[in-house]
């Protein structure tokens, strides 16, 4: 995928509990059960931090015309944040046929054309397709788009799109209950492969947060070399998150069903809750895999 941008994930697909075999009606509950315990999350959230202390920063230097572009920062308290979700319960849930002891869930889709919503991976994309990645959380993170190519060495074959310091929103927290969409269009390549993406978490609050750093001569402002810095950081916990294997569970993933069947899912839908990816973590920081088949 291209700039517009696209981003791609780790090729490699992991086979869910080989043994286990889950009737099609399992399937769709463990969608339905998903979802509503990504909205207690998110609500209990809501609840116990109403009103977070929310801080805008502006880029120290020239960035990108576009629209979505955004001209400031939104952060939120590292430790504000951090007090409040260590005292969360995770959820057991079933994603991908596996019990998993959620410290938080996500829900990822795209909007093509007319702002219909797609699923990422059950929608029939065509060469040189344009479209946005929106993203949401229950509790709030920072994420970063990596595009793979399957076609050169692993160890150069994940390329850092977002964030990018001319883009501020790029920076920007994902805060719970508030769809974020990615800044910028994304455009498929022109030709019949399937492509990859990899979605870094960060959790707002953990030792692996990105920060920017205010410049020492205006606190209002933060530089390209802060930036810059906060690419590094984010790159060093892909990195090490790649090693230790912290790949969240999806709905997208399924025992005895090929990698993008995500029963009770459409592939397109006026509503994000019938397209989204739905990913649960059993830390709050990890990453997402996700492949965009061809086939328009």
């Amino acid at each position: 995928m291209r700039r517009s941008v696209l981003l791609a994930a780790v090729a490699g697909l992991v086979v869910l509990g080989a043994g286990l075999h889950l009737e099609a009606g399992d399937q769709d509950r463990e969608r339905a059960d998903l979802l509503k315990a990504f909205q207690q999350m998110r609500d209990e959230f809501r609840r116990k931090l109403p009103n977070p202390k929310i801080t805008e920063r502006e880029p120290g230097f020239p960035v990108s015309k576009s629209p979505y572009a955004g001209k400031k920062v939104k952060t939120m308290d590292s430790r504000e944040v951090g007090d409040v979700v260590s005292k969360f319960k995770p959820k057991k849930v079933q994603a991908g046929g596996q019990t998993v002891t959620a410290k938080n869930i996500v829900k990822v889709w795209a909007t093509v054309d007319d702002d219909t919503k797609v699923h990422l991976s059950n929608y029939k994309w065509k060469r040189k397709q344009s479209f946005y990645l929106w993203f949401e959380t229950a509790l709030p993170v920072k994420i970063a788009l990596y595009q793979e190519h399957p076609d050169k060495p692993a160890s150069k074959n994940k390329e850092l799109v977002l964030p990018q310091k001319d883009y501020p929103a790029s920076f920007d927290v994902v805060q719970p209950g508030k769809p974020y969409r990615l800044p910028i269009e994304m455009e498929m390549d022109d030709d019949n492969k399937d492509e990859h993406m990899i979605i870094a978490i960060m959790g707002v609050g953990t030792k692996v947060e990105p920060n920017l750093t205010p410049d020492e001569k205006d606190g209002r402002r933060y530089t390209a070399k802060s930036a810059n810095d906060y690419r590094s950081d984010v790159d060093e916990f892909f990195r090490a998150a790649l090693r230790k294997n912290l790949e969240w569970k999806t709905s997208n993933k399924r025992v005895n069903l090929r990698p993008g069947q995500d029963p009770g899912s459409r592939a397109s839908s006026r509503s994000a809750d019938d397209v989204a990816i739905i990913a649960a973590g059993q830390d709050q920081s990890g990453f997402i895999k996700i492949v965009l088949k061809k086939g328009g």
